[in-house]
């Protein structure tokens, strides 16, 4: 988006509030809503400030729309995504309708990893940029108000739906009951990732322990296995009697049991371990039949 884009963009939105003005004074029609096909990666980076003085002003056009009663909503499909200032734009319309393949963020993938680096975020993890910025993603946190599939006929129903909604009230009281829904998210969010952490944590201890208990065990069985390789050789010469071999066999077989315990420990606080971490576990029987 540069500054051509904006200029018409604003007179869009100008075009509309004083068509609202007219119908108000029964001088004309006034459309039902505007609706805004979003997909940009932002502002155009040759255009500097031109380009972002053109989104704020974008920005302003849009919530003189709503305040003056007419609603505004935003369709987000297609590939590119919208980022970046009309990412802005999004989050000032009344209502947002995405697909899953229709992405919304401030800051697209490219630019994080051109930024901060690919160890921050890797833009060709396909799935973890739709885990973070897809329409799904922005459903569940209460970003995007409908979820369609990615075709006309369900994007026009949607919007339909959106217009018929009407526009939401743009007061000071209706800013702070959605910035206490948003304290309350975030403290959620903060909930989920320390019980997370702390899950990581319990799963990386018990699989140390296990793992100490198992070489433990190793050096235990190796001399379980030579004490009972004496015993037979002096039970062999007549030096022991038989209860003797007996004993140090039934401690070989003792100390197996344990040793093959714990090595399960191990394996199961291996795959804890991987699920805390976000992973998942499926084991396949030899049928072929998946179970979780």
């Amino acid at each position: 988006v540069g500054e051509v884009h904006g200029a018409k963009l604003v007179g869009l939105l100008r075009r509309a509030q004083a068509a609202q003005t007219a119908q108000g004074s029964s001088q004309g029609e006034c459309p039902e809503a505007v609706l805004l096909l979003l997909e940009s990666g932002g502002v155009r980076l040759h255009e500097a400030n031109a380009g972002l003085i053109a989104v704020s002003e974008v920005m302003r056009a849009l919530l003189d729309l709503r305040a003056a009663g007419l609603p505004v909503v935003v369709l987000i499909g297609g590939g590119a995504g919208c980022f970046g200032g009309m990412g802005i734009v999004a989050s000032c319309a009344d209502r947002v309708v995405m697909s899953d393949v229709g992405r919304h963020a401030m800051s697209g993938p490219e630019v994080i990893e051109a930024s901060h680096g690919v160890e921050e975020f890797d833009s060709r993890d396909r799935a973890r940029v739709w885990r973070t910025t897809g329409g799904r993603h922005r459903y569940l946190c209460g970003d995007c108000d409908l979820l369609v599939e990615d075709d006309v006929a369900a994007f026009r129903a949607a919007a339909l739906l959106a217009i018929g909604q009407g526009p939401r009230p743009l007061t000071l009281a209706a800013l702070q009951a959605q910035q206490a829904v948003l304290a309350r998210a975030r403290l959620t969010y903060q909930a989920t990732a320390l019980a997370a952490a702390q899950d990581v944590a319990d799963a990386v201890s018990a699989l140390e322990g296990s793992r100490r208990q198992t070489t433990a065990l190793d050096a235990a069985t190796d001399a379980a296995r030579n004490a009972n390789r004496m015993a037979r050789q002096r039970y062999e010469a007549g030096l022991v009697d038989f209860t003797t071999l007996l004993d140090t066999q039934r401690t070989l077989l003792s100390i197996d049991s344990s040793r093959a315990a714990a090595a399960a420990d191990t394996s199961l606080n291996l795959i804890r371990l991987h699920k805390a971490l976000g992973g998942d576990w499926t084991a396949q029987d030899p049928a072929g039949h998946t179970a979780p």
